[in-house]
């Protein structure tokens, strides 16, 4: 079974893990974590400790902020662990998703776009399975936008940190704020990211399944508040 890891290291002061696995794009989110530090040998920790107990066969750590300088240290401290630190402001990736599904690079601007596509397909198509309902990660991924880049030849984008807002009625996310670092959403686009680099084009599509918490079901999240259709 592929098993990819995504960790996110917030200039917030928080590190979110996340790791997810499955056979033939049916996922299961396996492990979500959040850790109060981003100090190097408590992230070198958090990572190997992820690494014997899930064995992914990559970990993405993207390269903006402080995730290169840690991602370089942990490699060059650990040369067995399969890390991969792309730079999330790089142009898309030519990946081959599952079949009927179709991602064109040329009309999204970078790889932070990219996977989040793969996200939200994954959601829209329900193929991502939650053991449970995450309030914090839900609004972060409520509060994810897409919008065009008027700048660079109207690429789809995703809407800054900085404008992020919370489109959620659940009574038990009033008062949170969680714009400052979508920490959790971004480590589980990283992983899903992740697993779409190593499942190659050797999966085939298969009958849907029902066993996934559906994102349109009151409390949950229909993530990016523009449907995909609408670009």
């Amino acid at each position: 079974m592929p098993v990819s890891l995504g960790l996110d290291l917030g200039r917030s002061g928080h590190t979110a893990l996340a790791v997810v696995g499955g056979d033939n794009w049916r996922l299961r989110l396996i492990n979500l974590d959040r850790y109060d530090s981003i100090s190097a040998p408590e992230v070198e920790t958090f990572v190997l400790r992820a690494y014997a107990q899930f064995a992914p066969q990559v970990i993405i750590i993207e390269r903006n902020g402080p995730g290169g300088v840690f991602a370089e240290l942990i490699a060059q401290r650990n040369p067995g662990i399969p890390i991969f630190a792309p730079d999330m402001g790089h142009p898309p990736i030519d990946l081959e998703l599952w079949e009927g599904t179709q991602f064109i690079p040329d009309e999204y601007l970078n790889i932070r776009a990219e996977m989040y596509f793969i996200l939200h397909s994954l959601l829209k198509y329900r193929r991502l399975k939650f053991p449970h309902e995450d309030s914090e990660l839900f609004a972060q991924l409520s509060a994810t936008e897409w919008e065009f880049d008027r700048t660079k030849a109207e690429k789809i984008k995703i809407k800054s940190k900085k404008g992020m807002q919370i489109h959620d009625n659940s009574s038990e996310l009033e008062g949170i704020d969680f714009s400052r670092s979508p920490d959790k959403a971004d480590a589980l686009a990283l992983a899903c990211f992740g697993y779409a680099l190593i499942a190659g084009d050797a999966l085939s599509e298969e009958t849907q399944t029902n066993d996934v918490i559906d994102p349109a079901a009151p409390g949950i999240f229909n993530i990016g508040q523009i449907d995909l259709e609408e670009l």
